[in-house]
């Protein structure tokens, strides 16, 4: 599907992300965003990830074959993968673990509502033959990519924003102090005698 590889920015398709992960080029430039995987892998500090950029590769790679079904498994996949790293016990069922995430406050209510739609398309197709659109792909794709941003991508770079803002306030100068200025006094109001 020609409308599979369009560049626009994050999260509105299947593009740049998509052709990032399937190897079509070193970095997409999308006017206005900053890719967050970079080469192969996720732009994150968060350890362990080697397993969900593995789990992404191949789901762009199906994405790319038009392996609609087995992407919609990817999906639901990659999902799970991440929701591990985030430290979910790996043995419960998908609901459970939504549960979990949100009490772990890893997701809002709101997103729950939207992964469980994820979870539960991926097992369709895993279990129910279901086939989506290229539009039901894109729904689950910014889904999901939007999951990853949130939990590996924000953290890592809010951390690097605080380093950042810590290392220029030491550069900047201490206000002058004041000799003793008298401490302001609010005026009261004249009494008027009548």
């Amino acid at each position: 599907d020609p409308d599979a590889h369009r560049l626009v920015p994050f999260g509105a398709t299947l593009g740049p992300l998509h052709q990032l992960l399937a190897g079509c080029l070193d970095v997409v430039h999308v006017p206005g965003h900053t890719e967050w995987f970079v080469g192969n892998g996720i732009a994150t500090d968060i350890e362990g990830v080697v397993p969900l950029d593995q789990s992404l590769s191949e789901l762009y790679g199906a994405l790319d074959k038009d392996l609609k079904m087995l992407a919609a498994i990817g999906v639901r996949t990659s999902f799970d993968i991440a929701a591990e790293i985030l430290g979910i016990d790996a043995g419960l069922p998908f609901q459970k673990k939504l549960d979990d995430m949100v009490t772990k406050k890893l997701i809002k209510d709101s997103e729950r509502e939207h992964l469980d739609v994820l979870i539960d398309a991926g097992s369709a197709s895993a279990h129910r033959g279901w086939k989506p659109s290229v539009d039901d792909l894109d729904v689950l794709m910014d889904t999901l990519e939007g999951f990853i941003y949130d939990s590996f991508v924000v953290p890592t770079r809010k951390k690097a924003a605080a380093a950042k803002i810590a290392k220029m306030k030491a550069k900047v100068p201490p206000r002058p102090k004041n000799a003793k200025a008298a401490p302001k006094q609010a005026k009261s109001p004249a009494k008027s005698q009548t």
